[in-house]
């Protein structure tokens, strides 16, 4: 008899770090629960519509994500388990776009910081 697949929630959408970060702790027989933020990560585990949480909580360049200790704390969590996921980001444009032609990049603070 085939167990259930575990369900993780992630913060982020698929392909994103945090699913690979799940991939590489749990294998890829899982339920992906893709949620906008970290604390709707911690409502989808306390309502045991998930079985896990996957969560940042250090980053090498930009230091410790300190709200997501306060998540931890404020909902009563235990970790059980540490995943180093190396992150390369990419400056992409479309075909014919020079390099020198772009003036600025808009993205999420951290990632900026991981430049």
């Amino acid at each position: 008899m085939k167990t259930k697949s575990p369900r993780v929630a992630i913060q982020g959408i698929k392909a994103s770090f945090h699913e690979e970060a799940a991939f590489k702790f749990f294998g890829r027989d899982i339920e992906t629960i893709e949620c906008t933020s970290f604390k709707q990560t911690c409502d989808v585990l306390e309502s045991d519509k998930a079985d896990f949480v996957i969560m940042a909580i250090e980053n090498s360049i930009a230091g410790s994500l300190l709200p997501n200790y306060t998540l931890i704390r404020d909902y009563n969590f235990a970790v059980h388990g540490e995943v180093y996921l190396p992150i390369q980001l990419h400056l992409m444009a479309l075909p014919g776009v020079k390099f020198e032609d772009i003036k600025f990049a808009t993205s999420h603070p951290i990632a900026i910081r991981q430049c």
